[in-house]
């Protein structure tokens, strides 16, 4: 939480004083649209990267249809960046991640027995396209699991070797 402290060593009047406060809340207002937005186009820039790399790593298993549509949902994007206009680059976010979905669905379902547990919503991004950092931290559900054990039935503990001396 910011603040700003107003002390009365000054000559200001009461009138100057709040005046001043109200420009620091226009100011603190405006801030957070600028910080809105430049996370929204880091959330952009992230998931044009995520389309172009999955276009260049699976190029082979995406059918032309989505390749045409993931090319031209991420141009779309780039431009919106430019333009600065925060809900089209959130719609434009959107979008794109909706054809990035459909893309891993076909790709990761077309794998076979060891895609079972695939959730594309575990590809790096939150809700509403917002990156969310380091993927392979994050839990997943064990429900296709090759061991088919639950993260419950799981015991973390320390053993000590006494055979060796």
């Amino acid at each position: 939480e910011q603040s700003i402290t107003i002390t009365a060593t000054t000559n200001l009047t009461e009138d100057e004083v709040q005046r001043m406060v109200k420009e620091a809340e226009k100011y603190r207002q405006e801030d957070e649209k600028r910080r809105a937005l430049i996370e929204a186009k880091n959330n952009a820039d992230q998931m044009v990267y995520q389309a172009e790399k999955m276009a260049r790593d699976f190029a082979e298993k995406i059918p032309d249809d989505l390749k045409k549509e993931l090319e031209r949902k991420s141009e779309e994007l780039k431009k919106a960046i430019e333009t600065d206009d925060y809900e089209k680059i959130k719609s434009g976010t959107e979008e794109l991640q909706q054809v990035l979905f459909r893309i891993s669905e076909k790709v990761y379902g077309s794998q076979g027995p060891g895609a079972a547990g695939f959730d594309p919503s575990q590809m790096g991004f939150g809700p509403a396209g917002t990156a969310t950092g380091d993927t392979a931290s994050s839990t997943t559900s064990n429900k296709g699991s090759k061991s088919g054990v639950d993260e419950e039935d799981v015991v973390d503990v320390d053993f000590e070797d006494l055979d060796s001396d």
